[in-house]
């Protein structure tokens, strides 16, 4: 791989967060310019609010319109799919969820499925569900259980060219794992 070709973004899990107030954002900054001080430190940001609540289309098109040339969002995949459903029967809410995403255009960076730690190893379930995105070489899994740290894992991902999210926490010790084009590498933070 040519090194010049590699492109690395670096962001937080949102941008939004009153408690930044004053250690991040300069205190007198209104709240309004916050996400365009946010751009001018980091190239990408990963929005943690669509894993909770759905956005109307116009959300996505104003986050689109402010950012900056290069800069990428990567959106949580939304807890029904994940954790509720645990990737059962998901097809049309991805659909509509890769829809709303793609209106991001080409400031999408990626779709993160974060799997609830519960869920079981069910290969030909996971496989559905990537399968049901517009493009699968977008989304990145991370696995919160080692039960599907193997072999068959890492194979079914590289055949969807799906990413394996590369987490460390204290309960999930970084695994380096490279299986789709891109690599992403959450970092939840440790007490110790």
């Amino acid at each position: 791989m040519d090194k010049k070709s590699v492109q690395f973004f670096i962001g937080t899990s949102g941008w939004s967060y009153d408690g930044w107030r004053g250690d991040f954002y300069p205190g007198g900054l209104p709240k309004a310019r916050w996400f365009d001080f946010y751009a001018q430190h980091f190239n990408a940001v990963e929005v943690n609010a669509t894993f909770y609540r759905t956005f109307k289309d116009e959300t996505y098109r104003k986050w689109r319109d402010q950012a900056l040339a290069g800069f990428r969002y990567a959106l949580k995949a939304p807890r029904l799919i994940t954790h509720r459903k645990m990737l059962m029967d998901v097809s049309d809410e991805i659909r509509i969820f890769a829809e709303s995403a793609h209106i991001l255009g080409e400031t999408l960076g990626m779709i993160l499925m974060q799997l609830a730690p519960g869920m079981p190893l069910d290969l030909p379930r996971l496989r559905a569900a990537l399968s049901a995105f517009l493009d699968t070489s977008e989304v990145a899994v991370e696995f919160r259980h080692e039960r599907w740290d193997s072999a068959e894992t890492i194979n079914l991902l590289r055949e969807m060219r799906a990413t394996w999210v590369c987490a460390d926490s204290p309960k999930n010790p970084l695994r380096e794992r490279l299986t789709g084009k891109n690599a992403y590498v959450r970092l939840h933070g440790r007490r110790q």
